[in-house]
């Protein structure tokens, strides 16, 4: 396991989220889990906190990129919620999450994400050898993110945009046994690993974007 980089956006996120985010909860039906975190969130900015903040500016249409005093003095219905949580797991809107019944994730990649994210290359490196699919396998959320999106941090669901140390060694992991640089996921219009890598603030900020990027372009040549 390595050290892991949380800038104090993201680990807002978490706190306010944190029983929710156990391994239980999140492998529950979608529509459940997504809305539960919208009734978080709604109370969340009753109660003006950092998290609620971060997940509307980053994700409700009508405040994007606000600051925090306007969003507080907004009006933010559980209706806004639900559009902010929506849009945030690639929906585009809170009808797409209804629709979608009794459709759980999938625990074997949600686990494979946990290990990447969570900087276990050893446990990552075992599911891989089990389950060679993985590096192909989807998110069954709307953003239909790979692992190697989750890699780069950014995009995809707020409490997961953390990078470990050991990020470049993890990407070459993923590249080593078939994970597609170029290959789109719904994000922002539709997004690249690459792309979002090269965009991400997260890994910079923790001082592994350039030899990530590194990683991920030299296993592709």
């Amino acid at each position: 396991m390595s050290a892991v980089y949380l800038c104090d956006d993201v680990r807002a996120v978490r706190d306010m989220l944190e029983d929710l985010l156990t391994p239980e909860a999140t492998r529950r039906a979608i529509a459940v889990q997504l809305a539960e975190r919208a009734e978080r969130l709604h109370a969340g900015h009753a109660r003006g906190q950092r998290g609620a903040i971060v997940l509307i500016s980053n994700w409700h249409p009508d405040w994007l990129g606000a600051d925090a005093a306007r969003i507080r003095a907004g009006d933010f219905s559980l209706a806004d919620a639900q559009q902010t949580v929506a849009r945030e797991y690639g929906y585009p809107g809170w009808q797409a999450v209804t629709a979608l019944g009794e459709a759980a994730p999938q625990a074997t990649f949600e686990t494979a994400v946990d290990a990447l994210l969570g900087g276990d290359y050893a446990g990552l490196t075992q599911m891989l050898h089990r389950d060679p699919d993985l590096v192909r396998t989807r998110s069954r959320f709307g953003h239909r993110a790979g692992l190697l999106h989750y890699a780069a941090a950014n995009g995809v669901e707020t409490h997961r945009q953390c990078v470990p140390s050991s990020l470049p060694r993890l990407v070459a992991l993923l590249r080593e046994h078939g994970a597609d640089p170029e290959s789109p996921a719904e994000i922002y219009g539709g997004s690249t690993p690459l792309a979002l890598l090269e965009s991400s603030a997260h890994p910079a900020a923790a001082g592994v974007s350039a030899q990530a990027l590194a990683a991920m372009r030299a296993s592709a040549e």
